[in-house]
């Protein structure tokens, strides 16, 4: 798995709780995440994130992907969107194939009081 905060990720990071992560969004797509990921490969859902803080500035955002959603796609990408519609953290797996039969809980874990790649 490879992730990284993206440039704009930083950017919230420099300016404080004026943005905040709203959504988490997946996808299909392959690419190697990269900083400068304005946006996911390939996203074929996107839905509002449950955050919760989990002390020492880690926050844990999670979305379920339901049975009637995303199925047929190999899910490879995660990413964090903030308020202002932006890519904040992008993330790539191996890849799991999501049908009727399965539910899917997405579970990225942030670092807030840093600015640091990887993160």
């Amino acid at each position: 798995m490879a992730s990284y905060r993206t440039n704009d990720g930083l950017e919230t990071l420099s300016e404080g709780d004026a943005k905040r992560t709203e959504q988490l969004a997946i996808g299909t797509g392959d690419a190697d995440a990269s900083v400068d990921d304005t946006s996911l490969e390939n996203e074929v859902l996107r839905k509002a994130a449950e955050s919760e803080v989990q002390g020492d500035g880690e926050v844990l955002h999670t979305m379920r992907v339901l049975s009637g959603e995303a199925n047929g796609a190999t899910l490879r990408e995660a990413g964090l969107i903030d308020n202002q519609d932006r890519l904040s953290t992008t993330h790539r797996y191996a890849g799991l194939e999501k049908t009727t039969d399965k539910e899917i809980e997405f579970r990225v874990t942030s670092q807030h009081d840093q600015a640091e790649e990887g993160v």
